[in-house]
Order: C-alpha cells, then sequence, then structure tokens
C-alpha cells in the first residue's frame, strides 16, 4: 500500500515537473516568438545608391517571420556634381532553417533565406557643363537637370541573425540579396530646354552612370546589409 501510494505520489511529481517544463518552454518560446526585433543599418549599397535604414521584424513562426524597412537614399558621387535623394519601402518573408529546433536552443546563429519585394522613389540633380549651339557656334554652359527614379524590385536573399545579450535581446544581421528591378525615369530640364539628346548620349563609365537613376528599363539587382537590432520581449 505504501509502494502504491509513493508511486502515486511519485507520478504527481512527473506530472507537475512535466508541466511547469512545458509552460517554461512555452513561455520561453513565445517570447522569442512574438517579440519585435527593431534595427538601424546605417549604411547600406544598394546597386550604386547609399542609403540609411530602420526596420522592424515580427516572427510568428519558429520557422516564418515578416520583415519591414523603410530607407533614406543620398549621395554626392561621381566627377560631375550630383545630389541624391529618396526613399524606398520593402517588405521581406523570411525562413529561418531549422527554426523549430534553433529558436529555443542554445545556438546564437539563425541562418536563413527570404524573398524582398519594394519600391524606391528618387530624384537625383546632375549638373556638369553641357554644350549648346547657336548661330553657328558651340558654347559650354553649366546647367543642371533632375531625374525622377521610380523603381520596384523583386529580391531573393540569404542572410545569418546572429544574437547576443541576455535573453537574446541584441542582434546582427547580415544579408546578401539579388534579383531584378524595373526602373521608371521622368526628367525635369530648366527653362524648358530639352536635354535629352544628351542624356541618352553620355555614355561616360562613372559611378553616376551605373545608379540607374537615369535610366528606364530592367536590370539586375544586388544588395548587401548589415544592420544591428534590439529586440524588444513582453
Amino acid at each position: 500500500m505504501i509502494s502504491a501510494i509513493m508511486k502515486k505520489h511519485f507520478l504527481s511529481f512527473l506530472f507537475v515537473i512535466s508541466f511547469f517544463g512545458l509552460y517554461a518552454q512555452k513561455n520561453n518560446k513565445s517570447e522569442l516568438l512574438y517579440s519585435w526585433p527593431v534595427s538601424v543599418t546605417p549604411l547600406s549599397l544598394w546597386d550604386s545608391d547609399i542609403s540609411a535604414s530602420a526596420g522592424a521584424e515580427y516572427r510568428f513562426h519558429p520557422s516564418f517571420s515578416v520583415r519591414f524597412a523603410a530607407d533614406y537614399i543620398y549621395g554626392d558621387y561621381g566627377y560631375e556634381k550630383t545630389a541624391t535623394s529618396g526613399v524606398r519601402l520593402r517588405h521581406e518573408l523570411r525562413y529561418y532553417i531549422a527554426g523549430n529546433r534553433l529558436i529555443n536552443s542554445r545556438s546564437k546563429a539563425w541562418p536563413y533565406l527570404s524573398v524582398s519585394y519594394g519600391n524606391k522613389w528618387v530624384t537625383t540633380r546632375f549638373s556638369g557643363w553641357h554644350y549648346f549651339y547657336e548661330n553657328d557656334q558651340s558654347y559650354q554652359r553649366w546647367q543642371s537637370y533632375n531625374a525622377h527614379n521610380r523603381e520596384w524590385y523583386l529580391l531573393g536573399r540569404a542572410g545569418m541573425q546572429t544574437v547576443f545579450g541576455k535573453d537574446k535581446r541584441c542582434l546582427f544581421d547580415f544579408s546578401i540579396g539579388a534579383g531584378v528591378s524595373h526602373n521608371s525615369v521622368s526628367f525635369s530640364f530648366p527653362d524648358g530646354d530639352d536635354m535629352r539628346p544628351e542624356v541618352s548620349a553620355n555614355s561616360d563609365n562613372d559611378f553616376v552612370e551605373a545608379s540607374r537613376n537615369r535610366y528606364n528599363g530592367r536590370f539586375r539587382a544586388f544588395n548587401i546589409e548589415a544592420c544591428f537590432g534590439y529586440r524588444l520581449l513582453k
């Protein structure tokens, strides 16, 4: 009888331990799952556009998350004077490899694959010496024009998110993306001058030309990004 009572209490003890173990695991899992890692990228390279960005991620499943980010595009580069400014909005769906196994393990490195889609609105002011012809004579005049670029892109990405600190609150995220983009460019010329032939004929192989901020069409897209973040837990 004593043996039966001890066995009953032992089974009750195992049940309680198992319950609290499952509760603790679930609680820990929910903290990691339903957190909002916010991140900042001081310097990002998209083709030849330079940007800074801020983003937030929501991991709704051990293996899946969504991430939203906004970029401020800026830059003065090239031989001729240029000034670029604009914004990029992007959305990303991530798949964390072995997410079910790694999210609550001691591992601090979470590899992932993702698909990213976004839109860009940017204006670049190009200034330089331009040729003009009048009365059979040619002359140069310093002149500026604006290129207004509207772009959408689709990228496949591969990356690694490394977490550290108490409760894995801090993170470092590095990723590489490649895909396609489509640019639609319009121009604003001063005093009604139509400089399209000269703009189209400009074939200088400088950094400005590679920016695509003056060209229509579909292109290959490439991006490297490294960001630092902090995980907001419940």
